[in-house]
């Protein structure tokens, strides 16, 4: 998989030259016009983009020590301590049922919170739609659930919002799958972790 320079990719999008959405194949990496970088991978893969960000290194390590052989660890196998070094900077989805990909937002973090303006504890992730997330967003989650994937991401906070935060400051996020059988997916648990 090839290394992510993320000085050249944000030097050209503060140039003006955005690349436009695109996929790469082998790695599962694309841009998307708006300035995020994507990437899905299969659970056993290390990301490139976790060397540069130490955090989300820290929290992959920690929801690989929860599992047992190949399986993947559930919510349940975690107590709210392991979280320490994270507390409101973390959001827990729970999968629901049905022919349309949709969650119930079981923790949105107080730093989230205050990121995005409002709590969407114990919301529907679609009652959102087009406000915070994406329609890319719940295929990308579809396909995690499907594919037994994990996702890595990283923007500009100007995405869409107008945030009181430095215009350069941006977001990494890591999406990790929690199964409680080992082998369903039945939620997700993201951290996000701001960068400047």
């Amino acid at each position: 998989m090839a290394a992510v320079d993320f000085n050249i990719f944000w030097a050209k999008r503060e140039a003006g030259s955005r690349p436009p959405s695109r996929w790469y194949d082998v790695a599962m990496q694309w841009t998307e016009d708006n300035g995020w970088f994507y990437e899905m991978l299969p659970l056993d893969v290390s990301s490139d983009v976790l060397d540069r960000f130490s955090e989300l290194r820290a929290f992959r390590d920690l929801w690989i020590s929860k599992r047992c052989d190949t399986n993947i660890p559930g919510w349940r196998d975690f107590e709210i301590e392991d979280f320490a070094p994270w507390y409101g900077w973390l959001v827990v989805d729970d999968i629901l049922d049905g022919d349309v990909f949709d969650t119930r937002i079981r923790l949105w973090g107080t730093n989230v919170t205050r990121l995005w303006g409002q709590d969407l504890t114990g919301k529907l992730s679609r009652d959102f739609e087009g406000i915070i997330f994406a329609a890319e967003d719940f295929e990308m989650y579809a396909t995690m659930v499907r594919e037994k994937q994990y996702r890595v991401c990283i923007g500009p906070l100007d995405w869409k919002h107008d945030f009181t935060h430095d215009p350069a400051s941006r977001l990494a996020t890591i999406q990790l799958p929690l199964a409680d059988d080992g082998e369903t997916i039945d939620r997700l648990i993201e951290l996000y972790v701001m960068v400047a």
